[in-house]
């Protein structure tokens, strides 16, 4: 506060002089006010300032330096607009501080209206009230690092930092903090947590034997550009390398063996680790990139990934038994419709009331590969739940219609009522279901980051097993 400050602007002095500065400067031309700060907003100014300029600084625009703390408040104070310093322009003025709110003391002079409740004899807490003050450098780098990998843990949009209910709520719960800006989190921040996390990775693979292997997938980002990801897998723990955009590349198993040489280069130079074998799906270019790999380098193990061939396999049992086929697109359907239709999903789930919990039927996805098996044994399981749907609301299912049925929506719901009515139809899905529940526990299994080869050959002989004894029984229905 400034030496010429009168102490009657304030009605108690301890309590306001702590929060508000007051200068000599007249309010606006008016001699009986002063021009009044609040220590809060000034602050948080000054914070926003020398965060602007450590920005600058690190970006290498020559010229800049990170000004002192007198400096910043001085151009701070220019950017904010003076208060009154009148006390009830000054108490009016903490709810809207940077700072946490305050209730005043009793004895202030306040604005309440003649209706206004009388205030309470004991003042409330000044402790309440704290000041803040900008945090240590070495603090407010943990600071960023911490909401740096909060962001990357939630996944969030590097631009919801910028979002002004965040702000709020960091200025109003961790006062004295400085929020860093977009580009600083996903840039300067992100790189040094990348860094911290590659020494990280290499302290761990420093106490493992060495030996790792390379696979490689192919993406598509949420902007529906195509990326190859590859990754190593050390001591039975993957750790990811690199990701190439191949929007403008060939899908060749030349260029794709070019950016996994890269890539195995780039283990062994970051990680210290010696690639003993490599993986990829069974692609066009994934057969010749192997072909290409096992010339060059002969001393690594090539092969395919098989959690891509089981899925190979569950489209080849559809394509050579036709009726599988044909009970899954009626499942299908029966699944579908009641997905479109809100009541008819109330009405089963109605049917389940005491018996066990209400269970939704799943409609499969094709990005999941076990989702078909997995329907289809949903969709058994709620077999006389749906029967029981049929026989107490035939005629309320009968007056459903949806936008996904065709003209007129009687035909689509009288298929469905015969298929859920029928023995056949729950005969050949039981069976169904038997024959993909094998796929489906390999799936899992064979999908798995840590999985081994003598693992893949232990479910190989399971599956044939398994398959061995469905296919003695008769299903004259599934045969073409």
């Amino acid at each position: 506060m400034s030496e010429n400050t009168p102490s009657s602007v304030y009605g108690q002095p301890s309590f306001l002089r702590q929060y508000f500065e007051v200068t000599a400067i007249p309010y606006q031309n008016n001699n009986t006010a002063k021009s009044a700060w609040c220590n809060g907003c000034v602050d948080q100014k000054v914070n926003d300032i020398l965060e602007f300029d450590r920005q600058r600084v690190n970006s290498g625009e020559p010229g800049t330096t990170v000004r002192s703390l007198e400096e910043a408040k001085v151009a701070a104070q220019a950017q904010i607009p003076p208060i009154n310093s009148s006390p009830d322009k000054l108490l009016a003025h903490i709810p809207h501080s940077s700072a946490p709110s305050v209730s005043a003391p009793s004895g202030l002079p306040t604005m309440q209206p003649a209706s206004a409740s009388p205030a309470p004899a004991v003042p409330p807490s000044l402790d309440t009230f704290a000041p803040p003050h900008a945090w240590e450098p070495e603090l407010q780098e943990d600071f960023a690092a911490d909401l740096c990998r909060l962001f990357v843990a939630l996944r969030l949009a590097w631009q919801a930092v910028e979002s002004p209910e965040l702000r709020t709520f960091f200025r109003k719960w961790l006062p004295g903090t400085i929020v860093p800006h977009r580009d600083t989190l996903s840039g300067r921040i992100l790189r040094q947590q990348n860094q911290v996390a590659m020494n990280r990775i290499k302290g761990v693979i420093g106490q493992s034997d060495r030996l790792a292997t390379i696979q490689c997938d192919g993406w598509k980002m949420v902007t529906r550009k195509p990326i190859i990801l590859t990754m190593i897998n050390v001591n039975r723990k993957e750790y990811a390398i690199r990701s190439h955009d191949m929007f403008s590349e060939d899908k060749t198993g030349d260029r794709l063996w070019l950016a996994m040489q890269s890539d195995i280069q780039l283990a062994s130079d970051t990680y210290n680790v010696d690639i003993v074998g490599i993986c990829t799906d069974d692609g066009p270019d994934g057969k010749k990139m192997r072909r290409l790999a096992q010339a060059e380098m002969v001393w690594l193990v090539v092969t395919l990934c098989w959690a891509h061939q089981c899925q190979l396999i569950v489209g080849d049992l559809f394509k050579h038994a036709p009726g599988m086929r044909t009970t899954l697109n009626e499942a299908l359907a029966v699944i579908k419709w009641f997905s479109n239709h809100g009541k008819a999903q109330y009405l089963l789930h109605m049917e389940q009331r005491g018996t066990t919990r209400p269970l939704t039927l799943v409609t499969p996805n094709l990005t999941r590969w076990s989702s078909h098996g997995n329907a289809i044994a949903r969709l058994v399981r709620l077999k006389v739940p749906l029967q029981s749907t049929v026989v107490n609301h035939r005629v309320e299912l009968l007056g459903m219609h949806a936008r996904a049925d065709d003209e007129s929506g009687s035909t689509a719901v009288t298929e469905i009522i015969c298929s859920i009515e029928s023995a056949q139809f729950w005969a050949s899905a039981e069976c169904l279901e038997a024959h993909l529940k094998p796929l489906v526990v390999a799936q899992d299994i064979l999908q798995k980051p840590n999985l081994r080869l003598d693992e893949v050959v232990a479910t190989l002989v399971s599956w044939s097993h398994e398959y061995f004894c469905l296919f003695s029984l008769p299903f004259p229905f599934l045969l073409p």
